[in-house]
C-alpha cells in the first residue's frame, strides 16, 4: 500500500505512516495487521514520516513548536528549542537514553545469510 510500510524484525514489526490517508486509518490498520498477525507474538512499534505528513497537510508539530509549548506550561525557558536542525541538550539526553537501552532494544536478524543489528524501537530506515 502506498504510504505504509510494514517491517518485521524477530518480534517487532515495525509500521510506517508517510500518507495521510494511513494517519486517517491508522486504528483499522492497526486492527488489520493484529487479526493477520493472530497467533503470533509480535510488538507493534507506529512511526510517522513527519516530512511527508506535513507535505500532505497534516499539522504535525515540530520539535521546537514542541518544546516551546511544554515550555510555556512548565514556565521554564528552552533555550536550546530554536528549530529543528541542531543538536539540542533533550536531543543529546534523548540519544543518551537510547544508547542506555541499546543492548535491551536490538534485534538480530539475518538476510541473505547475513546477520544484522537493528533497534527498531530506536528508529531505523525502511525498506
Amino acid at each position: 500500500l502506498s504510504g505504509l510500510v510494514i517491517d518485521v524484525y524477530g518480534s517487532t514489526a515495525v509500521l510506517s505512516a508517510s500518507a495521510r490517508w494511513v494517519e486517517k486509518y491508522k486504528e483499522e490498520l492497526l486492527a488489520a495487521f493484529d487479526e493477520a498477525m493472530e497467533g503470533t507474538k509480535i510488538e507493534v512499534v507506529w512511526r510517522q514520516s513527519v516530512d511527508r505528513l506535513r507535505q500532505d497537510g497534516l499539522d504535525i508539530p515540530t520539535k521546537a513548536q514542541l518544546a516551546k509549548d511544554a515550555s510555556e506550561e512548565s514556565g521554564e525557558l528552552e533555550e536550546d528549542a530554536e528549530d529543528d536542525g541542531g543538536a539540542t541538550k533533550q536531543g543529546a539526553e534523548a540519544a543518551a537514553a537510547a544508547a542506555a537501552t541499546w543492548d535491551e532494544d536490538v534485534v538480530q536478524v539475518e538476510e541473505h545469510g547475513v546477520k544484522f543489528a537493528v533497534a527498531p524501537k530506536l528508529g531505523h530506515k525502511t525498506g
